[in-house]
């Protein structure tokens, strides 16, 4: 359902005139909060600043700011908003229809700034590779030499791509000597 300007106008001077639900009145004041921070920031815009400028309703509906909801910092919700208003500016620019933005538009644009959570399966997955580096890792470095409040993945590849560039140095430099070194063949699906 789309509302209209004297709708928000109306509820924002009487509260909840119509005895709408409680959770859609809190959504529609919510909403009434976000018009004004999406007229504050299209009011910055030389594009959207004039009479001839849109209204607050036609950058974006109720329904397509409800993606909005799921920002929790205040940071990344004036991102959002910034987004928002460029966003419309490019369809405005462009006399692209429909020319408020969609709820896929504005979807999209909280991906951006808010990435959505890891899935089950790509946690399992992470799991699974980090317990088989762990058992490589536990066939190359001695227990001790692991501290266990460094136990952290990045430090530990870290620590081997240094072990890797040491030996590396060493064997140039034994094949600068004469010396020659024989490095074992690794198995197939052992880690580099």
């Amino acid at each position: 359902m789309t509302r209209c300007d004297e709708f928000y106008r109306k509820f924002g001077r009487e509260g909840n005139f119509c005895k709408k639900y409680p959770s859609t009145a809190k959504r529609i004041s919510k909403f009434m909060v976000l018009r004004e921070e999406i007229a504050e920031e299209a009011s910055k815009s030389e594009l959207l600043n004039g009479e001839d400028g849109p209204n607050v309703n036609e950058i974006l509906s109720e329904g397509a700011s409800r993606p909005l909801a799921s920002i929790k910092t205040e940071e990344s919700h004036k991102r959002a908003i910034t987004m928002i208003v460029q966003c419309f500016e490019q369809k405005f620019m462009n006399d692209a229809e429909p020319l408020s933005l969609t709820y896929r538009e504005v979807q999209q644009i909280v991906r951006e700034i808010v990435p959505p959570k890891a899935s089950k399966a790509s946690k399992d997955k992470f799991k699974m590779i980090k317990t088989k580096l762990d058992a490589a890792l536990k066939d190359e470095i001695p227990d001790e030499a692991i501290d266990p409040t460094i136990v952290k993945i990045d430090d530990i590849i870290s620590a081997l791509q240094q072990s890797k560039q040491s030996l590396v140095q060493r064997k140039a430099a034994l094949n600068r000597t004469g010396n020659t070194i024989e490095c074992p063949q690794r198995e197939e699906g052992e880690l580099a």
